[in-house]
């Protein structure tokens, strides 16, 4: 049978892993950056694998920052505290970011990694993390069409909106209460 075709042990999963861990760093770049791209989007390997290639430099670990299935949480939340703003973005891809990571991403990460977020329909926002967004949108233009765009695709993040609106707050921008009133977001976007 094919390797494809036998589904891993955990035992071997973890053996592997363990093996892979062991010779990673004695391995020449080019070695090492073919394997980071065949383990990717594996969910054959160990979280303690994932996360050790996560903090590669940046060409390295791209690939597993931004589709790994078994990168922890807490790997995750290590790069949106403390990596550089490249890693943020490839993270800000991901379908699997938490309230907590994306409200770091918003207030740790460049402007791209905030529209990439925008961008991402899978990335939950909190309140805290709307209210973060609305502070940008009032002096942003890019910002404020970004949250437009998104409360018109995203339900869940309308109703945020519109929750936030009627509390009255004052960090709301004048063109966005406006069309959150009148349900043009259209023209903002």
């Amino acid at each position: 049978a094919r390797s494809e075709d036998h589904e891993p042990s955990e035992m071997e999963r973890e053996l592997f892993s363990r093996i892979v861990l062991s010779v990673f760093d004695q391995l020449d770049r080019a070695a090492r950056y073919e394997l980071v791209v065949r383990l990717a989007k594996t969910d054959r390997i160990i979280p303690d694998l994932a996360d050790r290639l996560a903090q590669e430099d940046y060409d390295l670990s791209e690939p597993v920052i931004e589709c790994s299935p078994m990168i922890s949480q807490g790997a995750l939340m290590t790069i949106a505290r403390k990596g550089g703003n490249n890693k943020r973005l490839s993270m800000a891809h991901r379908p699997d970011l938490g309230e907590e990571i994306t409200d770091t991403l918003i207030a740790r990460a460049s402007r791209d990694v905030v529209h990439a977020l925008l961008d991402n329909l899978e990335a939950p926002f909190s309140v805290k993390g709307t209210l973060a967004l609305l502070i940008f949108a009032n002096t942003e233009a890019e910002v404020l069409a970004g949250i437009a765009r998104r409360a018109m695709a995203d339900k869940e993040f309308l109703e945020t909106q519109m929750y936030v609106l009627e509390t009255n707050c004052p960090l709301i921008p004048l063109p966005l209460k406006k069309a959150l009133e009148t349900g043009d977001l259209e023209r903002l976007a």
